[in-house]
């Protein structure tokens, strides 16, 4: 089954660093990739973990410490939601 994100966005951007990266495991990349699918136009993302298995096809416990280890090397980060205006789509502070 098709997302209605699959239509209107069917490429996701991925930074470059992460691909050759020493520290980053495959998995990792996976769960980046699933970042990816649910990020709206400024890459901004809320995706449950539970969401984040189904689309990497990985196990819950392999979502939380990918997600420390992209944080960790200045992949991702993470946003509290009063940083972010979801909906005027603009960055807070």
């Amino acid at each position: 089954m098709k997302s209605p994100s699959e239509d209107k966005r069917p490429f996701c951007v991925v930074p470059v660093r992460a691909v050759a990266s020493k520290k980053l495991l495959e998995s990792d990349r996976q769960v980046l990739m699933a970042l990816g699918y649910y990020a709206n136009r400024a890459g901004v993302c809320w995706p449950s973990v539970r969401s984040l298995c189904n689309v990497a096809g990985v196990e819950n416990q392999t979502v939380q410490n990918a997600i420390k280890r992209l944080i960790k090397a200045k992949t991702i980060r993470q946003l509290n939601p009063n940083e972010y205006d979801q909906k005027a789509g603009i960055w807070g502070m």
